[in-house]
């Protein structure tokens, strides 16, 4: 029971951080982790850490609410600004990915992150290319063809071999004929 005792410890601790800064939700989240390591090793089980694993996803939804809260603070005007803040929300959302954050919870600091994203693109003046990707139909699938694209993340895809046509935005869906494509 010297293994819960310390871990208790750690949780009131760590209850009693200011959850707006950072730097002490990060000091909070590695102590905490260190003593949930230490449970576990300890013989602990699973249940008797649930409030403490609990008390570390409310450290990793603090640390994403803050970095948002954050963002949205910044010079909307200023590419370098709005860099760095979009550089810091991606940080903060991959560290959150990796602590087991759910993708739903996430969502909301994703559409800030492209948001800002876009600002940046906009106050560049950069030409944008859209794409959209249609899934493979019967008919490629029964000759065993394979997706040429892998979604990498919501703003991302990677290409493996080359693209052979475009389409406009009169284009129908329907496959008239079947297609033959020579790669070389």
């Amino acid at each position: 029971r010297k293994v819960w005792v310390a871990l208790l410890a750690v949780v009131d601790g760590v209850k009693a951080i200011d959850m707006s800064c950072n730097e002490a939700i990060g000091e909070a989240k590695l102590r905490l982790a260190a003593a949930l390591r230490e449970a576990r090793r300890g013989g602990l089980d699973e249940a008797e850490l649930a409030d403490c694993e609990r008390l570390f996803g409310r450290l990793v939804r603090a640390t994403v609410a803050n970095a948002m809260e954050n963002v949205r603070g910044v010079d909307r005007t200023s590419i370098e600004a709005l860099r760095d803040a979009k550089e810091r929300l991606t940080c903060v959302i991959q560290a959150a990915r990796s602590d087991g954050m759910p993708e739903d919870e996430l969502s909301e600091a994703e559409r800030l992150r492209r948001k800002v994203h876009n600002k940046i693109e906009d106050l560049k003046g950069s030409i944008r290319v859209f794409c959209r990707i249609r899934p493979l139909s019967q008919q490629e699938q029964e000759v065993g063809d394979a997706s040429g694209v892998t979604v990498l993340d919501s703003m991302t895809l990677e290409v493996e071999r080359e693209v052979d046509r475009s389409f406009t935005r009169s284009a129908s869906q329907k496959l008239a004929a079947p297609i033959e494509i020579e790669v070389q």
